[in-house]
């Protein structure tokens, strides 16, 4: 993890947050009655087979944090008066947040347990690294799995697990660039009144979701759907 924070002059200060790490575990955490992902072991009594990235497993994260006091306004480099000038364009403060992060890992089930086991998360054979083309509609290289051999050694009575690991498979990344401006109205000696204006998500930027990661069904290896969309909010607090 690295930190960086440096103030420059005119207000303006920068803060920037950088982390590098991998996160190797055997089992999903879970969230209230639901576990994340829906990630059961494939075979309880074999977690070492389980081992593999977690599902919080963020390879790379990085936060730029930028606040600037604007230069305008009584007691600043430009219109540095009172009055009427000052109340309207003086006093502003303008932040930002850009969020870069790399996509989080889940895994590759199959439609149907092949195993006899009752096994909540099947999973096929694997038979190379089963990335796609990075396309909402090829995330996932469906020809890197299979499930011919599961379903022959169960036809056989010698029925198997597959052999695709857990969380072997990235979805897509994180940017976002949030902003805000926001000025300081002093009504009274004890009485301020903050206006502020607020974008989350200011570009529109499509964060797509996870791809269907079910092997056997008709939409697997495609992504259906991205976080939500811009949302600009505007706000009026007392401070007394």
């Amino acid at each position: 993890q690295v930190r960086l924070t440096r103030t420059f002059t005119h207000g303006l200060l920068l803060l920037t947050t950088y982390t590098w790490a991998k996160t190797m575990d055997d089992v999903e955490g879970h969230e209230g009655s639901y576990f994340v992902s829906g990630q059961l072991p494939q075979y309880e009594s074999d977690r070492a087979a389980n081992w593999g990235r977690a599902v919080s497993d963020a390879r790379q994260r990085m936060i730029v944090s930028p606040i600037w006091q604007l230069p305008v306004g009584s007691g600043r480099r430009y219109l540095n008066r009172g009055g009427a000038l000052n109340t309207v364009l003086g006093g502003w403060q303008s932040s930002a947040i850009l969020t870069l992060q790399t996509g989080m890992p889940f895994s590759v089930v199959s439609a149907t347990d092949f195993s006899n086991t009752g096994s909540p998360t099947p999973r096929p054979d694997r038979t190379c690294s089963g990335g796609g083309n990075g396309t909402i509609s090829d995330w996932i290289n469906a020809s890197c799995f299979t499930t011919a051999n599961l379903q022959t050694a169960l036809n056989a009575g010698q029925p198997r697990f597959g052999n695709s690991g857990r969380n072997i498979i990235s979805e897509p990344g994180l940017a976002t660039l949030d902003i805000a401006l926001m000025k300081n109205f002093k009504l009274m000696e004890k009485l301020t009144l903050q206006f502020r204006a607020e974008a989350y998500k200011l570009f529109n930027r499509a964060n797509f979701g996870l791809p269907d990661a079910t092997f056997g069904t008709g939409n697997f290896g495609q992504i259906g759907g991205a976080s939500d969309a811009r949302d600009m909010q505007f706000s009026l607090k007392m401070i007394f």
